[in-house]
């Protein structure tokens, strides 16, 4: 069971939010849960959503991953999904220069 804010939230979704939302394997229940457990936030970079999350998920098994922002859910889709390229890439960008660590949601 939801608490009071999480149920009204659900409430609120519209019906095309709700088909969205079934597409990935998540009930609207599990949506919320996910965006609460989330802090309303992308589970890559942590930045407070601002639109509508993007639901990932595996394109081999359409398990349904985290809730993301536009631009980490691109990214990860112009890397093809491939962790091995994304860590390749991240080498590539420290040889470059020094980042800010992001925490991680935990």
């Amino acid at each position: 069971m939801l608490v009071p804010e999480l149920e009204a939230l659900r409430r609120a979704m519209s019906k095309a939010e709700v088909r969205r939302v079934r597409a990935y394997g998540l009930s609207p229940e599990e949506y919320i849960q996910r965006l609460d457990e989330q802090d309303n936030s992308c589970d890559i970079c942590r930045e407070p959503f601002d639109k509508t999350p993007h639901i990932d998920h595996d394109h081999a098994t359409g398990e349904p991953r985290g809730l993301l922002c536009l631009k980490c859910n691109t990214g990860l889709g112009m890397f093809g999904d491939n962790s091995a390229l994304l860590l390749a890439g991240g080498a590539y960008l420290s040889r470059w220069g020094t980042f800010p660590e992001i925490p991680l949601h935990g």
